[in-house]
C-alpha cells in the first residue's frame, strides 16, 4: 500500500516500483507535486538511473551538486520528453535535428548552445547536455509534470553509475523523496556529443557507437 502524504522533510525515499512503460496511476500524481516543489527523485531511464529535479528550480541545481559532491563547474544534463520540448531551451541545428530524428528517443545526449529560456536553467553555462530518453514511464512522467528534470547518474561523484535499481547507494536514497525503481536497465550510459561546432566532437563514449552518429552526419 502506498503511503501518498510524502513531504521533502522525510529523508527516506518511498520505494515506487514501476515498469518500464508505466508509474502506478495513484502514484503519478504525487511524483510529480514533489518535483515541482523541489524535490529530488530516483528514477530508472533506458541508460542507467538517475537522481534528479525541477531544472528550472535553482535550488534543485544546488542540491544536486551537493548529494553528489559533483563539482559545480560541471553542468547538468537535462531531460526532456521530446524534441519539441528540447528546441525550447537549446538552440536548434541542423546537426542536432538530424542526430535527434536518428536517435531520439534513445541513449543520446547533445550538448549545444542555450537557448534565451535555456538560459534559466543552465545555472550560468552557455552550453546545455539535453536528451529524450527512451523509457516511456519516464517520458510520461516528464510530459505529465511539464517541465525539464535536471539530473545525474545515481551514483556517488567518483563511482561507476548503475542499470540496477538494487544498487542504488543508501546515502542518496536518504536524499530523495521517491524512488522509481524498475529493475535493471541497460547499464550503459548515454553517447555525448557536442554540437556547439558543426563538425561535432564526442565526449563521452556510451551506448551509441561514434562510428553510428558519424555515419548520420556524413550522410546528412
Amino acid at each position: 500500500m502506498y503511503s501518498l502524504d510524502r513531504t521533502s522533510q522525510e529523508m527516506t525515499a518511498q520505494l515506487v516500483p514501476c515498469t518500464q512503460h508505466h508509474i502506478p496511476p495513484p502514484m503519478l500524481p504525487h511524483v510529480v507535486d514533489s518535483l515541482r516543489r523541489g524535490d529530488l527523485i530516483l528514477f530508472p531511464t533506458d541508460t542507467v538511473y538517475g537522481i534528479g529535479g525541477n531544472a528550472l528550480d535553482s535550488h534543485v541545481f544546488r542540491r544536486l551538486t551537493q548529494v553528489k559532491s559533483r563539482p559545480s563547474f560541471k553542468p547538468l544534463p537535462i531531460l526532456v520528453h521530446s524534441i519539441e520540448s528540447a528546441k525550447r531551451w537549446v538552440v536548434w541545428t541542423p546537426q542536432a535535428a538530424v542526430l535527434a530524428q536518428k536517435f531520439w528517443p534513445g541513449p543520446l545526449t547533445l550538448v549545444l548552445d542555450c537557448s534565451e529560456e535555456g538560459r534559466k536553467i543552465s545555472h550560468g553555462f552557455n552550453t546545455l547536455g539535453i536528451r529524450v530518453p527512451n523509457f516511456p514511464a519516464l517520458l510520461e512522467l516528464l510530459r505529465t509534470a511539464d517541465l525539464p528534470l535536471a539530473s545525474s547518474s545515481a551514483n556517488p561523484s567518483g563511482s561507476g553509475a548503475t542499470g540496477d535499481g538494487s544498487g542504488i547507494a543508501k546515502e542518496l536514497q536518504d536524499q530523495a523523496t521517491y524512488f522509481l525503481n524498475a529493475g535493471k536497465t541497460l547499464g550503459i550510459e548515454s553517447t555525448v556529443v557536442d554540437l556547439t561546432n558543426p563538425s561535432g566532437k564526442l565526449l563521452r563514449w556510451g551506448a551509441i557507437p561514434e562510428s553510428e552518429i558519424r555515419s548520420v552526419l556524413d550522410s546528412a
